[in-house]
């Protein structure tokens, strides 16, 4: 279930999304299969359509030339770095000897039901390594090589290597579209990386903003340019020169728009912002403090400037902003995972004021979030823009979607340690419904900010 609040609250059933487009960034052919001779049917075959493909896209995976009812695993691989993850479905072929995710039930494995993309983002980190990993891709440049198999009999995960293969092929997921430039930015004190579509111009301008892991994630940034908006993956501490810890101050971000927002392949329209997490809240002071931030999408977002550790802060002018410090002695831990949002309570000072700011606002939560208390940060944002009569805001509220709504179709990611503070983080969510959510959320945030940015008027 989604639950909409906006001007005129209304609950709706979650819809989805089905998604058609398709490129070629390789020469390779658009149905690729391999063979493998299997001892019970002869030839059989598994083959996915499109072989290369945007990470948001849908793959139809099929396997052919089994006997009627005979019993498969269906799996999913990836290392990226030095992480491997996996994926495994049951299925019992139909009477033509054919599986067809799309339209059949997995029975067990690493997810059930009719899952087209179930492979995707119900992949789990394979045996043997730390706990805790997130999958982020790093070089944007290269794509997910995922591998796909069907393997005789249902197996499970511990015995997958072993079991025995008919077939197996290899798909490539990207981030990046063929065509789209990324280029490294020094500007001033200004650090990031900027994408701009392949075609045309000028483009929606979007800046994208991650957490407090620092850093500089790179691949929703790439994601958004590849669907035809330029944007600059911002980083803001513990990348390059910047600090090493979180204590910036706005006039960093108001020179980052400024300078993004005046170059000629911007649109006239003003700036939008996305953040996720810490990244969210540092959207909304901007936007707070900044007019040339027209829209804002937060993923996440408490309704305060929240600090974690002694030696964060934020300023503005000089002067330090108004924050609520997270009292570590009312962190509730369960099954070794920090829970965060049972610090929040509606006494936090820092509250984050948006009611004067024009820009036009996508306030996106999963309902089962560890790391934020949704129902408080969702009902102090209405009520700041209800008590001014203000109607410029939409707030999506996800059940059992956690904190991590990132584009769909990556694994979902539970909890994660976290490198900054040294814990391991319970994010929240259950995989199926998270990965529901992130499809529907991923729609409508393309959505708001081809409404909201895609005007243009001599500069």
């Amino acid at each position: 279930m989604l639950m909409i609040m906006s001007a005129a609250s209304v609950l709706c059933k979650l819809r989805w999304i089905s998604v058609g487009s398709f490129f070629n960034a390789q020469k390779v052919t658009r149905l690729h299969s391999a063979r493998r001779l299997s001892s019970s049917t002869g030839l059989v075959k598994i083959r996915a359509d499109p072989v290369v493909s945007l990470l948001d896209k849908k793959v139809d995976i099929s396997v052919f030339g089994l006997a009627p009812e005979e019993r498969v695993t269906v799996s999913a691989s990836l290392t990226e770095r030095d992480m491997r993850f996996h994926s495994w479905g049951h299925y019992i072929a139909n009477d033509h000897g054919q599986v067809k995710l799309a339209t059949m039930d997995c029975i067990g494995g690493s997810y059930s039901g009719v899952e087209p993309m179930g492979l995707f983002w119900s992949m789990v980190q394979m045996p043997g390594q730390r706990k805790g990993m997130r999958l982020q891709k790093r070089d944007i440049t290269t794509p997910y090589n995922v591998t796909l198999a069907v393997h005789q009999e249902h197996v499970l995960q511990d015995t997958l290597d072993s079991a025995k293969t008919f077939a197996q092929t290899v798909i490539y997921r990207h981030y990046l579209s063929k065509g789209v430039k990324r280029i490294p930015i020094r500007e001033g004190r200004v650090r990031g990386v900027l994408f701009i579509p392949k075609e045309g111009g000028p483009f929606p301008g979007i800046i994208d903003l991650y957490g407090t892991v620092g850093g500089l994630p790179e691949h929703r940034a790439a994601l958004l340019a590849s669907h035809g908006f330029a944007t600059l993956a911002l980083a803001y501490f513990d990348y390059e020169d910047l600090p090493k810890f979180l204590n910036v101050d706005l006039e960093y971000f108001e020179e980052a728009i400024h300078w993004f927002g005046n170059q000629k392949y911007i649109m006239t329209s003003g700036v939008g912002i996305i953040g996720l997490s810490r990244g969210s809240e540092m959207a909304m002071m901007a936007a707070q403090h900044f007019q040339a931030v027209k829209a804002v999408v937060t993923i996440a977002a408490t309704y305060c400037n929240a600090l974690y550790g002694e030696e964060e802060g934020v300023s503005f002018r000089g002067q330090p902003i108004p924050s609520c410090r997270i009292d570590p002695s009312k962190v509730k831990v369960e099954d070794g995972l920090i829970k965060p949002r049972t610090c929040f309570h509606s006494g936090l000072k820092g509250e984050i004021q948006l009611t004067h700011s024009d820009a036009q606002f996508l306030f996106v939560f999963g309902a089962d979030d560890g790391m934020v208390n949704v129902p408080l940060s969702a009902k102090m944002l209405e009520n700041q823009f209800r008590e001014a009569g203000k109607t410029n805001y939409e707030i999506l509220i996800y059940q059992d979607a956690g904190h991590l709504l990132e584009p769909p179709y990556a694994p979902f990611c539970g909890s994660s340690y976290h490198k900054v503070y040294k814990v391991y983080l319970d994010c929240g969510g259950q995989a199926k419904e998270h990965a529901r959510s992130e499809e529907d959320a991923w729609k409508r945030i393309l959505q708001f900010f081809d409404k909201h940015l895609r005007v243009n008027t001599p500069k």
